[in-house]
């Protein structure tokens, strides 16, 4: 009976995992991506200030550059594309337009996963020590469904974060949605967990472990991890309520509706069971 009611009640979860991956934005974001936007800028300043450029081919940088921004603010992210595709051509190997420009358009505003993939993938190439790199083509590997992928590039991301004495929230956020969706519920939650202590107020994070925390209340039959989890999922709707990050607030609404109906389930279960 336990298998069945564990079968049942995971179907109402499960889904909503799914959509949360393919959903949420991730808070970090726009740190790591106005991060690059000044890596980019100290770019085009060396560019300028260097021997193997000319100074016609620093302008040309400058303009196309301008010019992708521009059409981004205008959402015309083709536009932008083309802009980054012609500023490769004059230099290969920028790590930073692969990922922070180019990569993240293809990731966040055109969802074209396997060209980001791409794009992290070469940023990768020409600087490997770049935990964001990995983070982001974790990311964009969950999203396509890659959990093996995206698992190993998240806990490459936190081990350069350990190395260089920087821990960061967002790959233990995103690698416990990603152990979530690999059924390892008890690691998930210590993910999650971890990224709450670096950035205590994310509603992702809480909104991940509080799924973690319903499925392991299921497997353990233990109401006391089930209030836990929708405890998480209370936070998690009122800190996206105080952001008005609306999008993530109705994934979590899904969220809280699902664990709710898996609770009276789950009370039925055990009241039968005690009366047994």
């Amino acid at each position: 009976m336990k298998k069945v009611l564990i079968s049942t009640l995971v179907i109402l979860l499960i889904s909503n995992i799914s959509y949360a991956a393919k959903t949420s934005k991730y808070e970090n974001n726009n740190y790591e991506y106005n991060k690059t936007i000044q890596t980019t800028r100290d770019y085009l300043k060396s560019v300028e200030n260097s021997k193997n450029y000319k100074q016609d081919s620093y302008a040309d940088l400058l303009t196309l550059l301008n010019k992708a921004k521009m059409a981004e603010k205008n959402n015309d992210y083709y536009a932008a594309i083309n802009y980054y595709d012609r500023i490769l051509k004059i230099d290969p190997k920028n790590s930073d337009i692969y990922y922070g420009l180019r990569g993240m358009v293809y990731l966040e505003n055109l969802n074209i996963l396997d060209s980001a993939i791409s794009d992290f993938t070469n940023a990768i190439k020409y600087n490997s020590n770049e935990s964001e790199y990995y983070t982001m083509r974790g990311i964009a590997r969950m999203r396509i469904g890659d959990k093996d992928g995206a698992y190993t590039d998240l806990t490459k991301a936190i081990e350069i974060n350990k190395q260089n004495g920087t821990p960061k929230a967002l790959p233990y956020c995103v690698r416990g949605l990603v152990n979530s969706m690999k059924g390892n519920e008890k690691a998930a939650i210590e993910d999650t967990t971890q990224s709450i202590k670096l950035q205590p107020k994310n509603p992702q994070a809480f909104h991940y472990r509080g799924l973690s925390k319903m499925a392991l209340s299921l497997e353990q039959l233990s109401m006391q991890t089930m209030d836990s989890g929708i405890q998480d999922l209370n936070y998690a709707k009122e800190q996206c309520l105080q952001e008005s990050d609306m999008v993530e607030y109705q994934s979590v609404l899904e969220s809280y509706k699902r664990a709710l109906t898996a609770k009276q389930v789950l009370e039925r279960e055990l009241n039968k069971n005690k009366g047994k």
